[in-house]
């Protein structure tokens, strides 16, 4: 049973994602193409599978975020596979999995105690102070460091620089990097460069730690730049537009309440109609309660009831005058005789009759009908 169910689900998988590929017995592999770059997603199905759930989980090397993923890489946080049954299509699963991935990819993991200390060379606006305006200052070397290797010793206010005693190289935190290098079907995050501004390129290592400290001048650039000036007009266009809607409900405010008082009126009148119609609604209950299948083979019965009744009269009354009138030899007796055979075989199959169609309407109703 469990056998033919299991080349069932497996067929599904293939079905459902086509680009789903054997990598050895009961092991098939899935490339996941992301915004990061391929993501493989390897389905290991036991022996006991479909009575248990298949083994899902990402071919990386370094640990993720994600809701479903845990902390061995494995997919086992995902609803479907946490309810798992015999009954579940893994081909649906697993297509699933790959289409929230694609739309929301596992992110690499970061350690939030590691920091990145830089130092840009980025440019800044010219500053006009007379007191380091001038100055020669050893203008340190910039170091950028990768993304997510945090570095110590970076040229920061109060500490050495290159040149002056006491400057020491800088080194790389140890720990490991949330940065994958790209390798064959390896997922990896590649390195965003950081933006270069243009006002900051020639200044100094001086002007630059003025600007880290005047709060006013940092206020100043950001102020200025160019995608700060258009997220201005963004949000001033967006109040423009809150400011027109708001103005044009409020021009049809009377129409509002005009509406709101036909609604009111219509339901008052709903109301009324309710009231009027009530006792229609009683009087249908009880007319159809008449028709009920216990009512109609009640009354039915009572119908049989009376014809057989009726039948019985017939018969008892012919009986009655063939024994009184037997003993008769004249004539005319004996033709009163005959005409009341021939009425009472008339009347009496008559009633039979109907009797009869009676009873075969009441068999019919318990056959189609009866518990």
């Amino acid at each position: 049973m469990f056998a033919a169910q299991r080349k069932k689900q497996i067929e599904s998988l293939k079905v459902r994602n086509p680009t789903v590929q054997m990598t050895a017995a009961d092991v098939y592999r899935l490339q996941i193409q992301t915004q990061f770059g391929p993501l493989p997603l390897e389905i290991r199905f036991a022996p006991q599978f479909p009575q248990i759930a298949p083994n899902i989980r990402l071919i990386l090397s370094s640990p993720v975020v994600h809701q479903w993923v845990d902390q061995n890489l494995n997919v086992s946080r995902h609803p479907t596979l946490v309810r798992w049954s015999v009954h579940t299509d893994v081909g649906a699963l697993v297509k699933q999995i790959h289409d929230e991935f694609s739309r929301n990819p596992p992110k690499p993991q970061t350690n939030p105690q590691q920091q990145v200390q830089q130092v840009a060379h980025q440019p800044v606006p010219a500053l006009q102070n007379p007191r380091v305006a001038h100055r020669a200052v050893p203008a340190p070397t910039p170091y950028r460091g990768n993304i997510g290797q945090p570095v110590i010793g970076q040229p920061v206010m109060g500490q050495p620089v290159p040149g002056q005693p006491g400057f020491r190289q800088p080194k790389v935190l140890p720990g490991r990097s949330p940065v994958a290098q790209p390798s064959n079907n390896q997922f990896h995050v590649k390195n965003v460069p950081l933006p270069s501004l243009a006002e900051l390129e020639n200044k100094s290592y001086s002007e630059l730690l003025v600007f880290l400290s005047e709060k006013k001048l940092r206020e100043d650039f950001i102020e200025n730049l160019p995608p700060s000036k258009a997220m201005e007009e963004t949000i001033s266009g967006l109040y423009g537009e809150i400011e027109k809607m708001a103005r044009k409900n409020l021009s049809r405010e009377s129409e509002i309440k005009e509406k709101q008082a036909e609604l009111k009126a219509l339901r008052e009148q709903v109301e009324l109609k309710k009231d009027e119609y009530e006792p229609y609604g009683q009087k249908k209950g009880a007319i159809l309660q008449k028709f009920t299948f216990q009512n109609i083979m009640k009354a039915l019965n009572d119908t049989i009831e009376v014809s057989e009744e009726k039948g019985d009269k017939i018969r008892v009354r012919y009986e009655n005058i063939d024994e009184s009138e037997s003993d008769s030899n004249s004539d005319d007796e004996k033709e009163v005789d005959e005409i009341t055979h021939s009425r009472f075989c008339k009347i009496y199959t008559k009633e039979r009759k109907k009797t009869h169609i009676l009873l075969a309407k009441k068999e019919r109703l318990e056959t189609l009908y009866g518990q």
